[in-house]
């Protein structure tokens, strides 16, 4: 018998695939290097995510990079 997946760790899969490839768009500087996104936590409800994202190669804070993505965050809220 095949295992269930919960609709939200369905939804959580497809944040993470989606949002993977919109980061490539928005994240293109030389200084913020290899940005991934490790993991996605999305509530029973649907309603709210949280995103984890590593970065590999960077010459810049991890804050700063977050700064960035808080910068696109409407956009990739669209574009989700």
């Amino acid at each position: 018998m095949p295992k269930e997946f919960s609709r939200s760790t369905r939804v959580a899969e497809l944040v993470q695939r989606e949002l993977a490839v919109l980061l490539e768009r928005y994240l293109q500087d030389a200084d913020v290097g290899l940005v991934t996104v490790s993991n996605v936590n999305v509530s029973p409800d649907l309603k709210n995510a949280r995103i984890f994202i590593t970065s590999i190669g960077n010459t810049i804070d991890n804050d700063q990079i977050a700064a960035r993505l808080n910068e696109h965050v409407g956009q990739l809220r669209h574009d989700l």
